[in-house]
């Protein structure tokens, strides 16, 4: 295509009822009318393209609603084999007139779920893919995400989709934003199996982490690295904690940060609790479900009232503590301490960035992004 709109590759692996692939089209025609700004409203065929040829230069155009026929071109693929062609032909390339980074596939439950997988390519390592099953309704906003505003599927409440491995409808995606609270027949509700999805994507990112830090001759579980304080009296907490739980504690709902750190210095690092890390901790407050970052909070080099801490993702967050706690690091040194510092939420991208100096490959060129070039000299 010659032009520099942006465009969501969808492949089609099974046969796709046309009536299904008209409601999946429509869905995001309506998605792109509430976004609409200042009563322009971008068409379908400038967002979404049905890949209906192995040749990508016979594909001249976008698609819109109604179709009357279903792309066989990618029947009986896997998502392995349509990531590995995508990559080809339009990500390596970056390819004009389309999304680089990320596609959707309709398969032979589609018609029956009404959804889609979602995947993008831009942080998943050689071999790996990362995706979510998403309804249509929401299908377009997930890619305007990754696709045009480069956010990573990792991040925020995508990423807590991705790991959970539950599919992301519009409702679902209310509850999770809204932690659980909703309202029925006038009244202000909770479900606690979704106030507790923010919870568990930190404890599913931990799993992962320990996963890349483990070793044949020590294996350390989630249990074995954190345990949710669910009690002001410490002897009465016996377990670490592992994915899933079901149940949000409350017993310090409420607390000030300094509150936190007075009552962990009092009960854990003074009087060396054992089974505990002595001299940092995580705190999930109320931008956690937002954003899916917690409070690191290390103590061991802190003066008397002083709090040093750095806000985190969810995936950096058992690296920080590991570092500080068993590694001995201090929170003040390296490029920990250039977060601390600076204010700015280390992620997971932002920590890559800093570490390699503003370094990074895109579209097989090196680059410098000079915001982060002279970080660590914060």
């Amino acid at each position: 295509m010659n032009d520099n709109r942006f465009r969501c590759s969808v492949f089609c692996i099974a046969p796709i009822p046309i009536a299904t692939l008209n409601l999946f089209l429509r869905c995001v025609e309506q998605y792109l009318y509430e976004i609409r700004i200042q009563g322009y409203i971008v068409p379908v065929s400038h967002r979404i393209v049905l890949i209906d040829s192995k040749d990508i230069n016979t594909i001249t155009k976008g698609s819109s609603p109604p179709v009357m026929s279903c792309p066989t071109d990618f029947f009986g693929y896997t998502l392995k084999e349509v990531c590995d062609w995508f990559e080809a032909s339009i990500g390596e390339p970056c390819a004009k007139g389309y999304m680089s980074n990320c596609f959707l596939v309709l398969d032979d439950q589609s018609a029956e779920d009404d959804a889609c997988i979602f995947v993008a390519t831009q942080d998943a390592p050689p071999g790996e893919i990362h995706s979510l099953r998403c309804g249509f309704e929401v299908a377009m906003a997930n890619a305007i995400i990754c696709g045009i505003q480069g956010r990573s599927i990792e991040e925020d409440v995508l990423g807590s989709f991705m790991r959970s491995g539950i599919i992301m409808t519009k409702e679902n995606l209310e509850l999770a934003n809204n932690e659980g609270v909703y309202v029925e027949d006038g009244e202000i509700k909770v479900n606690e199996a979704w106030r507790n999805f923010t919870l568990n994507s930190l404890l599913d990112f931990s799993e992962k982490s320990l996963s890349e830090f483990n070793s044949p001759s020590h294996s350390a579980t989630v249990s074995d690295r954190i345990v949710i304080i669910d009690s002001q009296d410490i002897t009465t907490i016996t377990n670490g904690s592992s994915p899933p739980v079901t149940k949000c504690p409350s017993a310090f709902f409420g607390h000030t940060l300094q509150q936190v750190r007075e009552w962990f210095d009092a009960n854990i690092t003074q009087q060396r609790t054992k089974g505990y890390m002595l001299h940092c901790l995580l705190i999930l407050d109320e931008r956690s479900a937002e954003d899916d970052t917690c409070i690191f909070v290390c103590t061991s080099d802190a003066a008397p009232g002083e709090i040093q801490s750095l806000r985190c993702g969810f995936e950096v967050a058992l690296e920080n503590a590991v570092v500080c706690e068993i590694g001995g690091q201090s929170i003040e040194e390296g490029v920990m301490g250039s977060f601390m510092r600076s204010g700015v939420t280390m992620t997971k991208v932002n920590l890559k960035l800093a570490q390699n100096g503003g370094v990074y490959i895109e579209d097989g060129q090196v680059k410098v992004d000079q915001a982060w070039k002279d970080f660590s000299n914060w």
